[in-house]
């Protein structure tokens, strides 16, 4: 039944056509002409002009009304209009309009139905497939180099700079290299974690807190090997520190001096050397690594009072000292600099100097920047169109081969795949989803709107992030039809 109600609503849309001096009328043949036809308002007259006319019965100013006297201030009479279109002879049981709108009703819903069905069984599956290739083979695709380019800080660990746990390390300042440790029978017991962590402790509070801290950045793994390597497997600390790069290097020490520190006079059981050179071993170990400890705290303190920012430049990793990295960033320093240093044949390590040449670092920066990311941008778009290929083949055969295929191929998708490929841009690499729905949907099934039925459900769950499939399919499907019923109307200029 056409409703007052509904008509009113369309009385703002027929304004706007009619101001533009446009004449919408439904196609003929058309189910849309079958429901104008069944409203007993019109009649069609025959072709005048090459054009199909359509007049209100009983004239232009019928099922109208008059606003005021001005000539022109007829209006729709929604309610007449509303009364003759579902007026209803005693012998019929529903009028033209009514039936052609049911037909019609059964008629869509029938067709969204196996629409529906296809586009959820078939199309949607293929698509995933299709991705699940695509996003697969991607992660073969070239890198960019500029990922490996990392700053790390680096600042000794916050024990080290305890002035109570300094002023321990004050004692052992000048002793000498630890003598050699004969034989090769452990000098303690294997460790298991727990008991490692408590071998490192020393009963303060306060400094436990921060071995705590040390252990849990260091890794237990790191100086667990530590612990085997010098007091299981008889290597000498000098050989291990020796051998260690600078961060290492200070665990290392650290490790042993913690340990040989507790386990002085205090021997636990299960050891295997007398009590003798048990404390000889633990106090050389103790005397020396306290030492080294005292110089790499002193040689942390120098570089800072002389604002060394590098700490090293290896390949793309730069490590800077954490407080001057800090000061420096406050002062107006850019990463940007730094990785211009990283390019530098012979890079500069010192605050002060990196300064000086920092426009120069900075723009040589920018400048290689650009140039690997045109040269990547092209070589990954490059694969990524190898990779639809692949995918796109795939697909192909794999639904050959199992006998059972739902899509159709034939040298027009071939086409249309590389038509979507042609139109591919930079950020659908990273965002394929919809690339890869059109060539699936386009490629395989042209003759659906699954394409256009899919993407308006897409564009519905973005526009409405809390909904679900199901609503969005319900947004999607009200498009569909809207879309349907608008391809039965055309427009003449009047």
């Amino acid at each position: 039944m056409l409703t007052k109600k509904t008509i009113d609503d369309c009385v703002q849309l027929a304004e706007i056509i009619d101001s533009k001096s446009i004449l919408a009328e439904p196609l003929p043949g058309s189910p849309l002409f079958s429901a104008v036809a069944g409203m007993n308002l019109f009649q069609n007259l025959s072709e005048m002009n090459g054009k199909i006319g359509w007049v209100p019965l009983g004239g232009n100013e019928h099922f109208m009304r008059k606003a005021n006297e001005a000539p022109n201030s007829y209006y729709p009479d929604s309610e007449e209009i509303a009364a003759v279109t579902n007026y209803l002879p005693e012998t019929e049981n529903v009028t033209l309009h009514d039936l052609a709108i049911e037909n019609t009703a059964e008629f869509v819903a029938n067709a969204v139905k196996g629409h529906l069905y296809t586009f959820r069984n078939v199309v949607v599956p293929i698509v995933k497939d299709f991705s699940d290739k695509v996003t697969l083979y991607m992660e073969e695709g070239p890198k960019s180099p500029l990922l490996d380019m990392e700053i790390q800080t680096w600042a000794p660990p916050a024990i080290l700079e305890n002035s109570g746990f300094q002023n321990e390390l004050s004692e052992y300042k000048n002793s000498f290299f630890p003598s050699e440790v004969l034989g090769k029978n452990p000098i303690l017991p294997d460790y298991n974690e727990e008991e490692l962590r408590e071998a490192l402790k020393t009963g303060s509070n306060q400094l436990d807190g921060l071995i705590d801290t040390w252990i849990n950045e260091s890794g237990i793994s790191k100086i667990t090997g530590i612990f085997q390597s010098v007091f299981r497997e008889v290597n000498s600390p000098v050989n291990v520190i020796r051998n260690s790069d600078e961060t290492d290097a200070v665990t290392a020490a650290l490790v042993v001096f913690l340990i040989s520190r507790k386990a002085y006079d205090n021997p636990v059981k299960g050891i295997e050397r007398g009590l003798a050179e048990y404390n000889s071993i633990m106090a050389d170990y103790r005397n020396y690594t306290g030492d080294w400890l005292n110089g790499a705290i002193d040689k942390y303190d120098d570089n800072i009072k002389k604002g060394l920012l590098v700490r090293k430049v290896s390949g793309k990793l730069t490590v800077v000292y954490k407080d001057v990295y800090d000061a420096w960033l406050q002062e107006g320093g850019e990463n940007d600099i730094l990785y211009g240093n990283m390019l530098e044949k012979i890079p500069l390590f010192y605050a002060y100097q990196i300064n000086e040449a920092a426009a120069k670092l900075k723009d040589r920066w920018n400048r290689h920047e650009q140039l690997v990311k045109t040269s990547l941008a092209n070589r990954r778009h490059d694969f990524f169109v190898s990779v639809l290929r692949r995918a796109f083949n795939e697909v192909v055969r794999e639904n050959q081969n199992t006998g059972n295929t739902p899509i159709n191929v034939n040298d027009a998708s071939y086409d249309t795949l590389e038509d979507v490929i042609r139109r591919a841009s930079e950020g659908d690499i990273t965002r394929p989803h919809a690339v890869i729905r059109e060539i699936v949907c386009k490629a395989f099934f042209g003759n659906t709107d699954a394409n256009q039925f899919l993407a308006d459900m897409e564009n519905a769950s973005l526009v409405n992030p809390n909904i679900d499939a199901r609503e969005a399919g319900f947004i999607a499907t009200t498009k569909y039809v809207c879309r349907w019923v608008a391809n039965q109307i055309r427009f003449n200029k009047i």
